[in-house]
């Protein structure tokens, strides 16, 4: 089975992250995996492009530490 074919069975929390400026099929990519995946949040930075942790690292860590950062549980 591809494994684009079982994206939906992913539970854990997802963050696709990619840059504008990067190609058109890792666009088109990314897209696929978000949505394919319930509830993954899908982020194109501006400005960037194939290694935006590396382009922008001070954004990309404020990025990473607001994704994992802890979450309120509904009462």
């Amino acid at each position: 089975m591809r494994s684009l074919d079982r994206l939906a069975e992913i539970r854990a929390r997802t963050l696709v992250l990619v840059g504008a400026l990067d190609l058109q099929a890792i666009h088109d990519a990314a897209r696929r995996v978000a949505d394919g995946i319930d509830g993954a949040r899908h982020v194109v930075w501006p400005g960037v492009a194939h290694l935006p942790s590396m382009e922008r690292p001070d954004d990309f860590l404020e990025l990473l530490r607001d994704w994992l950062a802890p979450r309120s549980q509904p009462t």
